[in-house]
């Protein structure tokens, strides 16, 4: 093997464990945004359970925290079904709408940060005033 061969391997090498390391954080990223809405929607519920409303305040914020989480858990199964079709089509050698899936998947991402931050500060103006 000559050296050029060898930078050549090395660089498709480095490519590949980067593309993996990207995807795998990506994916841990939306698992934690599946896992961490699924628990703060039933915190909520308990907490509607436990506790007096003090005002409607409470209800409204109360249920923005749940739509919130629950939009993330709806965007985040979107993106799940998304990787999959475009990994898919990655492995049948079609990369035709790629650059349009991928900018749906940075779309989609942000908006799904956000309805978890939005749930997050929901939650806590909810706990804020219901206790």
């Amino acid at each position: 093997m000559t050296e050029e061969e060898f930078d050549q391997n090395k660089k498709i090498a480095h490519y590949s464990n980067s593309l993996n390391a990207w995807f795998n954080t990506q994916l841990e990223l939306d698992k934690s945004f599946l896992i961490l809405s699924t628990a703060a929607i039933g915190f909520i519920v308990s907490l509607f359970k436990y506790f007096k409303m003090q005002s409607e305040c409470d209800l409204i914020f109360g249920i923005f925290s749940i739509f919130s989480f629950l939009l993330c858990i709806i965007l985040t199964l979107i993106t799940f079904n998304k990787n999959t079709s475009i990994l898919e089509n990655l492995f049948e050698n079609n990369s035709k709408g790629l650059e349009k899936d991928e900018k749906s998947l940075q779309i989609l991402g942000l908006i799904t940060s956000i309805s978890f931050i939005l749930g997050i500060f929901f939650s806590l103006v909810y706990v804020w005033f219901s206790i």
